[in-house]
């Protein structure tokens, strides 16, 4: 009889580690990456704040590639485009000291690399199909997205950006 055994829990952390890759983000049916986070375990969004495991907002700290970019007066993090993310670590739990004084949770964003040919991606969102009553809000979502080598293929780069324009829930003149 042989019996072989797989360790399935980590004992030496207590951080629950989720993702969020760019592919989901772009098939889920969420307007940013904020929406895509609420959707994990132990993350509730209200009032358009995170709250981790029963935690307040401004417990969140927010990094892109490892900086943080949460500003420490009002607890407002960086707006990043939809397209320019790879994957996005959601962790919750007990912190390692690399966190620093975070309470409740890290949203932790790996962005898109250039790649070795050029390539591009353009998106155009709306809920106004022509017709006069069937403009709901006029939400229109443009983003766009490219990169690719600069001048040799060791410098590359990657940009991205995203534009929202709607009116207000009053109808609209034709």
């Amino acid at each position: 009889i042989v019996v072989t055994a797989e360790k399935l829990i980590d004992t030496k952390t207590s951080t629950t580690k989720q993702q969020v890759s760019g592919e989901a983000l772009s098939e889920l049916p969420v307007e940013n990456l904020e929406e895509a986070v609420a959707l994990k375990a132990g993350v509730v969004a209200q009032g358009g704040e995170l709250h981790f495991r029963g935690g307040r907002a401004g417990e969140v700290r927010f990094q892109v590639d490892g900086v943080e970019v949460t500003n420490s007066l009002n607890n407002a993090s960086a707006s990043v485009a939809n397209l320019s993310v790879a994957t996005a670590e959601v962790l919750s739990g007990g912190f390692d000291a690399e966190y620093g004084n975070v309470q409740s949770g890290v949203i932790n964003l790996q962005t898109r690399e250039g790649g070795r040919s050029f390539s591009g991606e353009l998106k155009y969102m709306t809920d106004d199909y022509g017709a006069p009553e069937r403009t709901y809000n006029n939400y229109d979502n443009i983003l766009f997205g490219m990169g690719g080598p600069l001048f040799t293929e060791r410098i590359r780069y990657y940009m991205s950006g995203e534009g929202r324009f709607s009116d207000t829930y009053l109808p609209t003149n034709t």
